[in-house]
């Protein structure tokens, strides 16, 4: 089944797994589920699968992948193509897979969305999130 458009209100909260309730910027570690640092990112995030294009709102970023919320999560496995802006570093495209996703209807999560891991970075975009992730909050 593919996504549905929709776009998603940037006041909904994160679930605490996924940096609830941290202001855009925040570092959000987790040795025991995250190997990279992440960042709380609440940006459009522009998503195309194999049956459309649709924009929904990102939770976190690592140089790893991010977190999409979506109404109806593509099932893991899933290749999207992504396209989101890193504030104050610019446009960024690549190619991520669903690792996993929420039901919210299970009551398993607050909110629905996906656990994307990003598929072969090229060096230009891995160091723009890199630099995102690692900048320093005043």
């Amino acid at each position: 089944m593919g996504l549905r458009k929709r776009a998603l209100d940037s006041t909904q909260t994160c679930t605490e797994q996924h940096g609830a309730g941290r202001p855009e910027g925040t570092l959000v570690t987790d040795p025991l589920t995250h190997r990279s640092a992440r960042r709380a990112l609440f940006v459009e995030v522009r998503v195309q699968d194999d049956e459309g294009v649709y924009v929904y709102k990102a939770r976190n970023l690592s140089v790893g992948g991010m977190f999409i919320d979506s109404p109806v999560p593509a099932a893991p496995g899933t290749v999207l193509h992504i396209g989101f802006d890193l504030p104050g570093l610019g446009r960024v495209s690549c190619r991520g897979e669903v690792r996993w996703n929420t039901d919210v209807a299970a009551g398993r999560a607050r909110h629905p969305g996906m656990g994307v891991a990003f598929v072969a970075l090229d060096d230009t975009v891995r160091e723009l999130i890199d630099v995102f992730t690692a900048a320093e909050q005043g």
